[in-house]
């Protein structure tokens, strides 16, 4: 499995490069769906995150800004003096620091349910699924967090793949003193005040129904940013990239190529 440093990483396709940066489990296979959508145009690096997957294990300290610097220690490695980043919830947090913090290694930019500043909302939220790794263990973080991150309706119509879902990502998750290091590090991102120095084109991705970073929090992020634009999805939750990546990859690509978006 290649690796760079402490990263492991995976790369498909052919033609300019894009990184696709994962959520806060920080597996590389979530963006899979996404991957194989634009992978005929362009040169598709994924990576898990420190910390999680088959990356290195560490104890830390974790920060969002810190997570932007492996991504570019990763491009370094790979000879990569610019992409553009498509990033989903901390991936989108990760690109957007990206792009403020060393702009002219970035070109375009996707930020699927991003955030720029938690609230009380996204605190309690995430408060409570420490408690249950706290007092349930994998299983019960999982669980509560599977629920937040598909749509009702999905859940509904898909139980066996609810559970299968469940039950993966249990298994998978991160020892619990590093899960709850990586969302300290996510509550205590906060760079919404400097939005307005991010010089890319930028795409965010908002579904009416995620309830993990819900609409208000990706649009104000979006109106911080200069030249931003607005994908609106009625449906899909947090799990949109998935559940809906026909739809969303028919809008990523051409923008990424520099084609009118949306």
């Amino acid at each position: 499995m290649p690796m760079a440093g402490a990263i492991h990483y995976e790369i498909d396709g052919h033609g300019p490069p894009v990184l696709l940066i994962p959520g806060l489990g920080g597996h590389a296979r979530s963006m899979a769906p996404l991957r194989d959508r634009l992978r005929q145009a362009f040169t598709v690096i994924s990576h898990d995150h420190r910390g999680t997957g088959r990356s290195q294990l560490s104890d830390g300290p974790y920060s969002v800004a810190g997570m932007a610097e492996d991504v570019f220690a990763l491009m370094d490695s790979l000879g990569i003096e610019q992409a553009s980043i498509v990033g989903h919830s901390t991936g989108g947090a990760i690109a957007l620091q990206m792009a403020l913090s060393r702009p002219s290694r970035i070109g375009r930019v996707v930020a699927s349910a991003a955030w720029a500043r938690s609230d009380i909302y996204f605190r309690t939220l995430f408060a409570a699924r420490l408690d249950a790794l706290a007092t349930g263990g994998a299983p019960a973080y999982q669980r509560l967090a599977a629920l937040a991150i598909f749509p009702p309706y999905w859940i509904s119509a898909n139980p066996d793949d609810f559970a299968a879902a469940v039950m993966s990502g249990a298994s998978e998750l991160s020892a619990p003193n590093i899960v709850a290091a990586r969302i300290a590090a996510i509550l205590d991102f906060d760079i919404l005040d400097d939005l307005d120095r991010i010089s890319a084109e930028t795409l965010f991705i908002i579904t009416a129904d995620d309830c993990v970073v819900p609409p208000h929090m990706s649009k104000a992020a979006a109106e911080r940013v200069p030249r931003a634009r607005i994908c609106s999805v009625p449906g899909g939750g947090h799990a949109v990239l998935a559940l809906d990546a026909d739809h969303i990859g028919g809008v990523i690509r051409p923008f990424l190529s520099g084609q009118d978006g949306p």
